[in-house]
């Protein structure tokens, strides 16, 4: 139980940081075609 725990929050910390750089990444694109 503990190993799927850990699996669970690092796949989680994995998604909260694709996320802030995919953000950033959009962000970046809307200002260089405006």
């Amino acid at each position: 139980m503990p190993h799927a725990c850990l699996v669970v929050s690092e796949a989680c910390n994995r998604v909260r940081v694709i996320r802030l750089f995919d953000v950033q990444q959009i962000g970046g694109m809307v200002l260089h075609y405006r």
